[in-house]
């Protein structure tokens, strides 16, 4: 199974409840074997662990609203 997840907060981009739920929630799943994509603003991967089904792709966003 292959999942796409996408948050804005992902650690260690942001620290919130969102982030840390979303982390622990998709280290699970690869841990379980499914294949897990996320995606989030760009990040520094660092602090990531490296696991075989969880990539972290990080996005270029601009926060400007249009308006």
């Amino acid at each position: 199974m292959k999942i796409a997840f996408v948050t804005y907060e992902y650690p260690p981009f942001i620290m919130g409840g969102a982030g840390i739920y979303a982390k622990n929630i998709t280290e699970k799943l690869a841990e379980l074997g499914v294949e897990v994509t996320v995606f989030t603003p760009n990040i520094n991967d660092t602090e990531n662990k490296h696991l075989k089904n969880l990539q972290v792709i990080p996005l270029n966003v601009n926060n400007k609203i249009p308006f």
